[in-house]
């Protein structure tokens, strides 16, 4: 299986030469991935990633939405073709064109309190027109959303404190810091970390 995806995702490759391994996956149930999320980390797309800027654009339309996703991922796409995958009718190749600088306000507090929890929502609070006010309201929210605020760097300090006396009994208050542990267990570190943070030079 893994030989097979890796061929699927070989830059020479035609499309039709990758629906017919596709089909060729589908023809076995243990391996049917034409729409399984697994796919592309099975995948190795570096070469799509790093190819420049119009041989990317010209995958923008491939009918394979791992490929329109590694395009999507891009941040020196055009505004135009950044909002034409931001509404991809694949929810993949959507939410990683979020990322794009082009993405307004609304669009990102959108998908960060939307349900599902995207991956790797930290690329979407950090984006610059994310707007920081709203990791209070993220603060009282589920045990993850809580720890998603505890990693911004950007965190206000009075927002931390409340944080690090989260009840949860878990290392979800002191997430965003290195080398924490749960509560009874924080080691010195935590607290030169916060220390620093809280009170910058």
């Amino acid at each position: 299986m893994r030989r097979c995806a890796t061929l699927i995702g070989r830059r020479e490759l035609s499309d039709d030469a990758r629906h017919r391994l596709l089909d060729l996956l589908e023809q076995t149930p243990a391996t049917r991935m034409r729409h399984s999320r697994t796919l592309p980390h099975e995948l190795s797309l570096k070469w799509l990633r790093k190819a420049p800027l119009h041989e990317r654009t010209a995958h923008a339309s491939s009918p394979f939405w791992f490929m329109r996703a590694a395009v999507a991922s891009g941040q020196d796409l055009p505004d135009d073709l950044a909002e034409r995958l931001r509404n991809d009718p694949d929810a993949d190749v959507a939410v990683a064109a979020h990322a794009h600088p082009s993405t307004p306000a609304t669009r990102l507090t959108a998908l960060v309190f939307g349900t599902p929890r995207p991956m790797g929502i930290q690329r979407f609070l950090r984006h610059p027109s994310f707007p920081i006010a709203r990791l209070t309201e993220m603060a009282t929210g589920p045990d993850e959303r809580r720890e998603d605020v505890a990693r911004h760097p950007e965190i206000a300090p009075d927002l931390l404190v409340a944080l690090t006396r989260d009840p949860v009994p878990s290392s979800l208050s002191w997430s965003g810091m290195p080398d924490c542990a749960a509560p009874s267990v924080r080691p010195p570190s935590c607290f030169r970390d916060l220390t620093a943070r809280l009170l910058p030079e």
